[in-house]
């Protein structure tokens, strides 16, 4: 229960809020931001609760509409929920909009600048890092003036618990005091700890020579490090254990998956695997000079293929020379004599890269003028 040299200290503060509100909405003007920093505790119903960050049950109550604001994720509902938790009737206190910018204009002669466990925290329209409607939360914890724990629901997003302080943006605009809040209100644990939110996954294609990315996915806990290990049809692979992981020939038509750790200094360490991803296909070759032809195609002369190059280089390389478009059966080496069959005939020739665990790739020449006889 507030004494009553801090009930006089907070009407002191809140005229003075009152007046400089007064002031800002006749000059159109925003009123100055403090700036603030934050981080994110948990986000998610799961993720929150398994980290011990309740959301006092509103994840199964947020179905009910409260203070006629829509229901599901979103601020003006959760934290009139949370008010009627408190023990305040399910009607809103004021006629008009219920937007969450409104609640501190229409609601200034208990909107003040000090954070108290229970309040509401406001942000108004155009405040850092909020959208025109503006924002509300709901005060967890006042770790000190400059620092609070709020919990919170957004239209478009998720329930979370956010750690705010003032050494950055995002401060908010005032602190609501519809009622106090009672004694049993959850607070956060003295220390959060790591669980993964969204898990780990694995980014790319599963190919043999290609690279696969590892995503560490979402955590609460704010990790400062992770550590990697890949597993190839559930078998940990000794040396892979890097951010990005190259499958192999020998890992043709396995499935590749990878478990993240999570890591921060005086907490238990937290792991996570991803879903797996192939079976792992042939690997592909990507042509960077084509092929070419050198020579005439004159009969009784030879004409010579300049092969293409490939990324990565192939373990062997494969001509085939056509004739019209129709292969020249026998006509495989980098050389060809033109003969007397071929007169009259465009000549062109493929390059086929060959490699284990890569899928053959062919470059081919453009057509030559057709054969003709020694002038």
């Amino acid at each position: 229960m507030a004494t009553k040299k801090g009930r006089t200290w907070r009407r002191t503060l809140t005229l003075a809020f009152v007046l400089t509100l007064l002031t800002s909405v006749t000059s159109m003007a925003p009123a100055p931001q403090a700036s603030a920093a934050s981080s994110y505790l948990c986000k998610g119903y799961a993720a929150c609760e398994l980290a011990g960050y309740s959301s006092a049950g509103y994840a199964t109550a947020g179905r009910t509409m409260y203070w006629g604001m829509y229901a599901g994720h979103n601020c003006t509902n959760y934290v009139a929920y949370r008010l009627v938790q408190n023990g305040m009737a399910n009607t809103r206190p004021w006629s008009g909009s219920g937007t969450a910018y409104k609640w501190g204009l229409v609601n200034a002669s208990i909107t003040d600048q000090v954070p108290e466990v229970g309040a509401i925290a406001w942000w108004n329209s155009g405040a850092a890092g909020v959208s025109s409607s503006g924002h509300l939360a709901y005060v967890e914890q006042v770790v000190s003036p400059t620092e609070i724990v709020v919990s919170e629901d957004s239209w478009g997003g998720d329930f979370s618990w956010r750690s705010i302080t003032t050494d950055g943006r995002g401060w908010p605009t005032g602190f609501i005091h519809f009622i106090a809040a009672p004694a049993t209100t959850p607070l956060p644990p003295a220390a959060p700890s790591l669980a993964s939110v969204t898990p780990p996954s694995v980014v790319g294609e599963a190919r043999v020579g290609q690279p696969l990315v590892g995503d560490v996915g979402q955590w609460t806990g704010n990790p400062t490090e992770f550590a990697f290990q890949w597993y190839a049809n559930g078998v940990a692979l000794p040396a892979a254990t890097s951010s990005t992981y190259i499958p192999s020939v020998r890992k043709l038509d396995a499935t590749i998956s990878l478990t993240v750790t999570a890591i921060s200094p005086g907490l238990a360490s937290a792991s996570a695997s991803s879903a797996p991803v192939g079976p792992t296909a042939k690997g592909t070759f990507t042509v960077v000079t084509p092929t070419t032809v050198k020579g005439q195609p004159i009969l009784g002369k030879t004409l010579t293929a300049a092969p293409a190059t490939f990324a990565p280089a192939p373990r062997r390389l494969r001509f085939q020379w056509r004739a019209n478009g129709k292969i020249l059966h026998g006509a495989r080496g980098a050389t060809i004599t033109v003969g007397r069959s071929l007169v009259g005939k465009s000549l062109a020739v493929s390059t086929i890269a060959l490699s284990g665990g890569r899928i053959e790739t062919k470059s081919t020449s453009f057509r030559l003028a057709p054969v003709r006889r020694a002038r």
